[in-house]
């Protein structure tokens, strides 16, 4: 059986970061086909523009499957979310030096262009691997010690 990190790599070969993030975190909690529609949108820095990174969201979105609140928790529960999803970010950016699409793989993916060099460098098969199991080996460690 695969760790979520080994399954966010082995759905990310078929999915988008996001999705694949967003399933390996809370498959267990919600149906991945589900959890697959959520994030479809998100792949790319949000619709393949380059910005937040998918891993990035898809933990985002786990941390509020797993461990969001709704409109009957008190302030002190948002901030403690909150305190953690923000946690999570500066984690990601020490850990790569980015959340941002664009910034992390040294291309532009909302042109086409930029995205075909990509594809042709290797870049979604060899680098976005990294940030997409980072992203759930560091949400996996905040929700375990901290929520």
């Amino acid at each position: 059986m695969l760790n979520k990190k080994e399954l966010a790599i082995e759905m990310f070969k078929k999915t988008n970061c996001a999705q694949a993030t967003l399933v390996a975190l809370a498959g267990e909690k919600m149906d991945p086909k589900s959890l697959q529609l959520i994030g479809s949108a998100f792949g790319g820095g949000i619709a393949q523009q380059g910005k937040t990174c998918g891993a990035v969201n898809g933990a985002l979105m786990a941390l509020g499957i797993l461990k969001g609140y709704n409109e009957f928790v008190d302030l002190e529960v948002k901030n403690k979310f909150y305190a953690v999803a923000n946690e999570f970010i500066t984690l990601f950016k020490e850990k790569y030096g980015s959340d941002q699409c664009k910034e992390l793989i040294n291309y532009d993916i909302s042109d086409k262009e930029q995205k075909a060099k990509a594809k042709n460098e290797g870049i979604f098969d060899n680098l976005c691997p990294k940030f997409v199991s980072g992203a759930v080996e560091i949400m996996e460690e905040l929700m375990n010690s901290k929520v």
